[in-house]
This record gives structure tokens, sequence and C-alpha cells, in this order.
């Protein structure tokens, strides 16, 4: 009896790790296909073209990254990484801190939420060149840009998440004894979690959308940078 439940036991790893493949293999395998077959088209008409300045092929792509490896890991990458990086934590603390301003004063929500809005109304690429007079070609110039594009949808998007807390919820808390800070530290944060990493994700897509429009100021003050280290 005891042999046979080792061997039961036995089984169970072998059909668990079935069972995780065939779903790492049915939630992949569309988009790999759909990749590859892009990436098919895109040899096969680079190809017909024959023309690498009007569309490379991904093999030259490959080949060009790979001979500019040096440059593009230890120099650009790094400066570009440290501009996000450092943009994206000053978003997060701006834009949290005036979601919780906003929610906790309708004052302050009336006095700052018009100023956010037409803060995304100017072109960054008005504000760039002006940035760079400012700051000059140092990291602070960009880390501006990135700070202007990603803290507007981290500020709305908490701030939304706050509103849509439950009224009912938060009268419920207070009838049972809680004060503000307990209400906003075990209903509202736990709510407005899903919002706020949604808001992280969508600052870094802009972050990257926005890239091209002021890529003519970023390259020169990379190198720049590149030089001065």
């Amino acid at each position: 009896m005891s042999k046979k439940m080792k061997k039961d036991h036995a089984r169970v790893p072998s059909g668990a790790s079935h069972g995780q493949t065939h779903n790492f293999l049915s939630t992949n395998l569309p988009a790999a296909i759909l990749v590859a077959a892009l990436l098919i088209f895109w040899q096969a008409a680079a190809m017909g073209i024959d023309a690498a300045y009007i569309l490379p092929s991904p093999t030259q792509v490959v080949v060009r990254l790979w001979e500019l490896r040096g440059p593009l890991f230890k120099a650009h990458l790094p400066a570009t990484m440290s501009v996000v990086g450092i943009g994206l934590l000053i978003s997060i603390i701006l834009g949290l801190g005036l979601a919780v301003l906003m929610d906790a004063s309708e004052t302050a929500e009336k006095a700052l939420y018009p100023l956010i809005i037409a803060s995304q109304t100017i072109p960054t690429t008005a504000l760039a060149p002006l940035f760079v007079l400012w700051f000059g070609y140092t990291i602070w110039s960009k880390v501006l840009v990135t700070v202007l594009i990603t803290f507007f949808p981290i500020t709305i998007t908490v701030f939304d998440g706050f509103k849509s807390v439950k009224t009912e919820m938060e009268e419920l808390l207070f009838t049972f004894g809680a004060d503000k800070r307990q209400i906003f530290m075990k209903l509202k944060v736990p709510a407005v979690l899903p919002c706020f990493f949604s808001a992280i994700k969508m600052a870094v897509r802009y972050r990257s959308s926005e890239r091209p429009s002021v890529n003519g100021w970023e390259l020169r003050a990379d190198l720049d940078i590149s030089a001065g280290e």
C-alpha cells in the first residue's frame, strides 16, 4: 500500500509540470506565432525593397546592434535609464502627493485640478528647448521633460481611484469609530492600488511615445554627458 502511495506521489509533479507547460504554451504560443509572422514579413519586405536606408531587415538591425553594443549598453542605455528612473521616481512622489492632497481637500482640488490639466496643453517640443536653456545640456533638463510627461497620468488616475471608493464604505467605517487616517489607510489605499499600477504602466508608455519629440535635444545631452564622463 505504501509503495502505491509513493508511486502516486511521484506521478503528481510530472502531471503538474505537464499542465504548467501546456498552460505556458497556450498562453504564449499565439503571440510567438504573430511575432514570427511579422518578422518574416518584415524580412521579405526589406529584401524586396533592397534599400537598407529605407527599410533595414531584422538581421541587419541585429547585426548593427551587435556592432554598436559597446556605446549602446555602456553609455547610452545607462544614461537613458537613469533619466527614466529619476523622472519616474519624482513623478510618483509628485503625483501621489497631489492626488492625496486633492482627495483630502476640496479647495485644493478646485485650485490644482485645472492647473494639472493645463500643464498638458503645452507641447513638449515647445518646452524642451526652454528646459535646455534653463538647466543646460545636463541630465536634469531631460528629467524635467520626463516628469512633465509622466506625473499627469499618475496624478489623475490615482485621484480618480480615490474618488471611486464608495461613500457607503467610508460611512460604515466612520460608524464603527474609524478616523480619517484609518479610513484612508484601511479603505482607500488598498482600493487605489490597482489604479496606481495602471498609472505606472500608462506613464511609462507616455514617456516612450514622447521620446522622439525631444530626441534631438536628448541626443545632444546624451553626447555631452558621455563626453563629460
